[in-house]
């Protein structure tokens, strides 16, 4: 099963919205979240990483987000697009 590749603007399950990304790699333009980027978290009020689930690509080393990964806090990313996927 594929699953969306999280990108600026995607959201989480706590409200928060992903603004870290690598500008290096981007989809339709919009680039891409790593794992151990950080986001705030807007229900645990503090800023909190993303922890990658899978082995998905990586680029410099670090793992691309994929939807259904969660933040250091338990929220789930929820990605805006569906048009690039990866395996998770």
């Amino acid at each position: 099963m594929t699953k969306p590749i999280i990108t600026l603007g995607s959201t989480t399950s706590h409200g928060g919205i992903v603004s870290e990304v690598d500008s290096s790699m981007t989809l339709n333009g919009i680039a891409v979240h790593l794992e151990g980027m950080s986001h705030y978290c807007p229900k645990c009020q503090t800023t909190v990483t993303a922890i990658a689930s899978g082995q998905t690509p990586k680029l410099k080393g670090r793992t691309v987000i994929l939807q259904g990964d969660q933040a250091s806090c338990g929220a789930s990313f929820i990605a805006i697009q569906t048009t690039v996927t990866s395996a998770g």
